[in-house]
């Protein structure tokens, strides 16, 4: 709201109060800047209003995908969480304002942080530490408000934000940490209603069902379990199957060549690679590729 109503942003010698904003998954996805008035939109349309937006980057968790039971105008694009925060960031653009908004996607986690969901005994928690691109996001927006340098280009799954050059390649998804990127497992969704913005990890064991991730409906009058309503599909195909091995899911990624199997040294490399293109875009500082490449070194690793 900072930026979208008139004025509160403007102390009284003209100058903003706050000179740049980061929003980190925006609770329901909201505030859309879409205020209509005798059938117009009224917000951001002037270029008096615009004046005043100050550089703002939108941080959004690809996994927070709740969803309210209200009924919103079609311009907001429906009741879905991220589906409100891409609508958000595609106002904005369409309004002009692409040269102070930046909007990244992280892929891998949902609105909440490590441990606020209880963990099934198979399963890690949200073990995704945010914070390193927090890190780099606070240096990106001091560097835009301070010295004029702007951020990389918006990063997003949908083609719409994502496609940088409208061939219909998705040439900056969302952003992936090392963990996503070289995956040993799978991060998923877990809980129902509000536990829907927790996040757990499963690990490519080679044994063994996909687990359900907490939204299976249980019938008890039939003694049986609607896996429909919520699966952990692990291999993307859309049924609930076995879980794949390391080495399995590497070959269907495109990590692996088929019949190649996973090692440490193929894991350490590909860790290196993911860090490094973090740092080379400024999302990591660094500081943070030494901690990933020890890391990539000595982390306990499945089976192949």
């Amino acid at each position: 709201m900072v930026n979208y109503k008139d004025g509160i942003n403007i102390d009284t010698d003209g100058s903003p109060i706050i000179d740049g904003i980061i929003v980190d998954d925006a609770g329901a996805g909201l505030w859309v800047p879409i205020a209509m008035k005798d059938g117009k939109d009224v917000v951001l349309m002037t270029d008096e209003q615009k004046r005043h937006f100050v550089p703002m980057i939108e941080v959004s968790h690809l996994f927070y995908i709740n969803e309210t039971n209200d009924d919103p105008p079609d311009y907001r694009g429906g009741n879905n969480f991220l589906a409100n925060k891409r609508i958000n960031a595609k106002t904005l653009m369409e309004k002009g304002l692409g040269d102070k908004f930046r909007y990244y996607e992280i892929d891998g986690v949902s609105h909440q942080g490590p441990g606020a969901a209880a963990t099934s005994p198979d399963r890690i928690p949200d073990i995704l530490e945010i914070d390193l691109l927090m890190e780099g996001f606070i240096d990106l927006l001091d560097n835009w408000v301070d010295k004029g340098v702007a951020p990389p280009p918006n990063r997003s799954d949908w083609r719409v934000l994502g496609d940088a050059n409208l061939d219909n390649v998705v040439e900056n998804p969302a952003i992936e940490m090392p963990e996503v990127a070289c995956p040993l497992g799978v991060f998923h969704i877990y809980g129902v209603g509000n536990g829907t913005g927790s996040t757990q990890f499963k690990y490519f064991t080679g044994a063994g069902l996909e687990p359900l991730d907490g939204r299976g409906e249980f019938r008890a009058d039939e003694d049986i379990v609607n896996v429909s309503a919520g699966f952990v599909d692990m291999n993307n195909n859309a049924y609930r199957d076995f879980v794949e091995s390391v080495s399995d899911a590497w070959q269907r990624i495109g990590l692996l060549k088929p019949n190649e199997l996973f090692t440490r040294d193929k894991y350490a490399a590909c860790v290196r690679q993911s860090a490094t293109n973090l740092v080379n875009d400024k999302f990591f500082l660094p500081r943070t590729l030494p901690k990933y490449i020890e890391k990539a070194q000595t982390l306990p690793l499945p089976l192949q």
